[in-house]
């Protein structure tokens, strides 16, 4: 039996979700200012061993709105400037850990209408130094190798997108590496590097065209059941631009066991691309009454990334 709470979680690649917001073409601050504070983690593969940097506490990437050249509350560019890619591991063999350190750079993201991944340029010269096996290594991402590193995919976040989530994938890196260290731990020069990972922007938002997912119940019908065996029919529906939502099942009421979902299960509906005004049903049966013959009731919600609920509904089993 299915637990038949249904929490939609509207997700960037398995990383973030959505919520509702009204596209423009702009980041906006939402801080009084022209810039703000990130948290990151990201992973550079296909190099040899995985060099994996982040920071877990403010200050070491600031962005900063540019418009027009100039620093803005509003704009079509955000700066990424890192004063450092934190404290980089790589684990080179069994039990074999080093670190690197640097990291000085900027990056450039660019709104050119409100897509949701827009173009990442390299301003300046990311560079990662260290000791491997006390042989020097260094490792250089330049501007002039990395004419354009791909996509960057942006989304709301927080609990009333105040913030931004940037999703990492950025293919086709070249990546130069150099010295004896980066020799013995198999780092590699390449074309064909990535960087995955996620940057967490405070207080400022990108003008995105997001999905707008809602929940209906179908056929004009009441939410309440009198006998066993009656069904509903539960609507996921897109207002907004095309997507897919991610579906879970959590027992969010006290009175999961006494329905059930038919027809399209919550599988189905999470691997369908809701175009807008696009659609999704689940037939739902109250199949179960409670034993101390009370109301039988079950919630479905719609949350966003930050837990908070954004719409819901309930549904009711008598008799």
């Amino acid at each position: 039996m299915k637990r038949l709470t249904l929490v939609i979680v509207l997700a960037l690649a398995g990383l973030l979700s959505l919520a509702a917001n009204p596209a423009s073409a702009e980041f906006t601050a939402n801080n009084e200012s022209t810039e703000g504070n990130t948290l990151f983690a990201f992973a550079i593969e296909n190099a040899g061993p995985t060099i994996s940097c982040g920071e877990t506490e403010t200050g070491q990437l600031v962005w900063e709105i540019m418009n027009e050249g100039e620093a803005s509350g509003s704009g079509p560019e955000l700066s990424l400037n890192f004063a450092s890619w934190g404290t980089c591991m790589v684990e080179y063999k069994e039990e074999a850990i080093a670190t690197l350190t640097g990291g000085n750079c900027t990056w450039k993201a660019k709104e050119a209408g409100s897509e949701r991944e827009i173009a990442n340029e390299l301003i300046s010269t990311c560079k990662l130094s260290g000791e491997i096996e006390e042989e020097s290594c260094s490792i250089t991402l330049s501007p002039e190798s990395n004419e354009k590193l791909s996509t960057l995919e942006l989304a709301n976040s927080g609990e009333s997108d105040e913030h931004m989530a940037v999703n990492i994938e950025l293919e086709g890196a070249t990546l130069s590496a150099s010295g004896g260290g980066c020799e013995a731990a198999g780092i590699k020069s390449t074309s064909a590097a990535t960087l995955t990972g996620v940057i967490e922007a405070f207080e400022v938002t990108p003008g995105v065209a997001l999905p707008v997912f809602k929940l209906f119940f179908g056929g004009g019908k009441f939410p309440s059941m009198n006998t066993l065996w009656e069904s509903r029919t539960v609507i996921v529906a897109n207002s907004g631009t095309e997507a897919k939502p991610e579906t879970a099942l959590t027992n969010a009421g006290p009175d999961f066991p006494s329905f059930d979902v038919f027809d399209n299960t919550v599988a189905k509906c999470q691997g369908m691309v809701l175009a807008p005004s696009g659609t999704c049903t689940m037939t739902i049966k109250y199949i179960k009454k409670r034993a101390d013959g009370a109301i039988a009731y079950e919630k479905f919600q719609i949350l966003n990334a930050a837990g908070a609920v954004v719409d819901q509904m309930s549904i009711f089993g008598r008799g």
